[in-house]
């Protein structure tokens, strides 16, 4: 199952309405003008593979429940406003992860040394 939503003009925040869709697998929302959180029923998403958010203006840190979606191969979220420290848990989480995207962003701090754990990259 996917959503593929890219490439529009839609704006307003993502609604936190992902629990009604636990077989979902690939989310397609890049290149809008999305803002606000991650929400954090994104990580009900068990068998979520890619997650492309990027060129949006999507804001503060990083959903704990995101490191549920441990089935994740692409995790695409840059060109946006994301704050905060890169989580310690991506490392730890998404070990299949192949593409992991986080530029243009405004994390703070250290690269977490768990990153060097996605061995797939």
């Amino acid at each position: 199952m996917a959503l593929v939503l890219g490439d529009n003009y839609l704006s307003g925040g993502i609604p936190d309405c992902w629990g009604h869709w636990p077989f979902l697998q690939t989310i397609r929302l890049e290149n809008n003008n999305l803002m606000g959180n991650i929400p954090p029923s994104i990580g009900n998403l068990k068998f979520l593979a890619e997650m492309h958010l990027r060129h949006n203006n999507l804001s503060g840190e990083l959903p704990q429940s995101l490191q549920h979606c441990t089935n994740l191969l692409t995790l695409d979220l840059g060109e946006n406003e994301f704050t905060g420290s890169i989580p310690i848990w991506i490392g730890n989480s998404f070990s299949n992860l192949i593409v992991l995207n986080l530029r243009a962003n405004k994390f703070l701090g250290d690269i977490p040394y768990e990153l060097c754990r996605l061995g797939a990259l």
